[in-house]
């Protein structure tokens, strides 16, 4: 299929204001991956006054548009956009992530140990109080960065240009073969095989560093959130039961997150032990916070056969080759 032919594609479908190209197999990738991107700025910017506001489920669906515009505006800048434009919008998404991060992660923080405020006795209470401030504080620091992030007029530049990039079609294509013999894929279907087995195999990878210690876990956990965003960035092409193999993946996400999150709070406790060594309840907090993340460590070898596991891999193997296939042992 040659420009004039993608050209063509795009004038039946365009409407008056927004090109609205569904992610189908045959339908050209460069306008359905715009498509699925615009609906992920549409949720950032729905999202953005919540999130100044300081809003805790604002901050976190914003974020994690965020994210989401991060690993479509990859897959295209790695199959059909010019790479330069897009890396651009990309390193700029990053800057807005890393400022909703530290607000993000503090409420995380937060919602743990409110949790285990409400076991504790009133006259402990106040013992976990240098904890709680520290926490605010940095929660609070982080809201004022968010807020210096969106009032920078860097942002409302690449809020303005983005949402232009998405809304103009065949905007940002490669070049075409010069020979017009030459065959160039265009398709869905030409790429979104070889692009989610590639992130599982970047998944597959971490094999050979098990056992793995907390920071490789980590990693893991960030190849496991691109493979699925990968994935449902790619879903209304795919059969069906690509849903299951997404929630295996949530699940795996979700345990080593919380991992991760123990792991956090347990370095931010012991940073604030050196200012507080009598406090008794910020030992008893980590303790806490060291046994439930040895128990999520204990259970991830489970995880890890059920994604790196035959079932999976035949699963994923008949979806993308347009198969019907029952639901993969979890």
């Amino acid at each position: 299929m040659e420009n004039n032919q993608l050209d063509e594609i795009v004038s039946e479908i365009e409407t008056p204001k927004v090109l609205i190209v569904p992610m189908r197999p045959g339908e050209p990738l460069s306008e359905a991956g715009r498509a699925v991107l615009l609906k992920h700025l549409e949720k950032l910017r729905k999202n953005e006054q919540l999130a100044r506001e300081g809003n805790v489920e604002g901050v976190h669906d914003m974020r994690v548009a965020t994210r989401r515009l991060r690993a479509g505006l990859k897959v295209l800048e790695k199959t059909v956009y010019k790479a330069e434009q897009v890396g651009k919008f990309r390193r700029s998404l990053r800057t807005l992530a890393n400022a909703l991060g530290d607000t993000r992660d503090s409420d995380v923080l937060l919602e743990h140990l409110e949790r285990y405020a409400a076991t504790l006795p009133s006259e402990k209470l106040v013992e976990i109080e240098p904890l709680r401030q520290s926490i605010t504080d940095r929660r609070e620091a982080g809201q004022r960065h968010i807020l210096r992030t969106l009032d920078n007029k860097a942002t409302a530049k690449l809020f303005n240009k983005l949402e232009a990039f998405l809304t103009t079609p065949s905007e940002g294509l490669r070049k075409s073969p010069s020979d017009k013999n030459e065959a160039a894929p265009l398709l869905v279907r030409h790429f979104s095989g070889s692009v989610i087995w590639r992130c599982y195999e970047e998944v597959l990878a971490y094999e050979t560093k098990l056992p793995a210690n907390i920071e490789v876990l980590h990693r893991l956990r960030v190849a496991c959130k691109r493979f699925r965003y990968t994935l449902e960035f790619f879903e209304e092409a795919l059969p069906g039961q690509a849903k299951p193999l997404i929630q295996q993946l949530v699940k795996a996400q979700d345990h080593l997150g919380t991992l991760h999150d123990h792991q956090v709070a347990i370095e931010r406790v012991e940073r604030l032990e050196k200012q507080h060594p009598d406090d008794l309840a910020l030992v008893d907090y980590a303790t806490l916070r060291a046994k439930e993340r040895d128990q999520l460590y204990s259970q991830f070898e489970t995880l890890w056969l059920a994604l790196s596991g035959a079932d999976f891999r035949r699963s994923l193997a008949a979806i993308l080759s347009g198969e019907e296939v029952a639901n993969p042992k979890s």
